[in-house]
């Protein structure tokens, strides 16, 4: 794999750091959608305990 400008990496894959979606793990992605296509209390419970334990 070569590097970017001046031997930096290009993608984020390269660099070794877990994705993120503003603040939170990339991996709670379903969970938001599921609560915007269903906005129910049944689902912003397991939403707000999974954020707050992802941070």
């Amino acid at each position: 794999m070569s590097g970017g400008l001046y031997c930096r990496p290009i993608y984020r894959r390269a660099t070794m750091q877990p994705a993120r979606m503003l603040f939170w793990d990339a991996r709670l992605a379903p969970a938001v959608g599921l609560f915007v296509l269903r906005a129910r209390l049944w689902t912003l419970l397991p939403l707000a305990a999974s954020l707050a334990l992802a941070t």
